[in-house]
């Protein structure tokens, strides 16, 4: 078990939060207050990087909506919009070569869990027409 891998896993307890370990990585599992916003994060490290990932949050939208979220992209800290067949997604990378501190694996999941609480209801608003400031932070 690599350094990283050790502080990971102190990482993830003192953050308090449920997880299991995969042998692609480990899989923390989120319930929401609505049906749609049960989620879960990925977390692989592939040094240097520790990816923090959340597959298909959303199905993927149309045309319209999609240059939306592109245009939303430069305005969301860290994370990164992922679009593809099976949905909408986010990314977050940390460049860990020279280590990990609690702080940037805090900061990592707390974007990634504000970014999704903030865009799930627009995307699963049919009549939400433009992504607004109060999305995006």
């Amino acid at each position: 078990m690599s350094n990283i891998q050790s502080m990971l896993t102190y990482f993830l307890e003192r953050y308090d939060v449920q997880y299991e370990a995969k042998d692609f990585g480990i899989l923390i599992p989120f319930a929401g207050e609505e049906a749609y916003d049960d989620y879960i994060i990925i977390i692989q490290l592939e040094e240097p990087w520790l990816r923090f990932y959340i597959p298909a949050i959303a199905p993927r939208p149309d045309a319209t909506r999609c240059l939306q979220l592109m245009q939303v992209q430069d305005r969301l800290r860290g994370a990164r919009l992922i679009v593809d067949n099976s949905g909408i997604g986010l990314v977050y990378e940390l460049y860990v070569k020279a280590g990990l501190a609690y702080e940037q694996f805090e900061a990592a999941l707390d974007t990634l869990t504000g970014t999704v609480s903030l865009l799930l209801p627009y995307l699963f608003s049919p009549a939400a027409q433009v992504i607004g400031a109060e999305y995006v932070g």
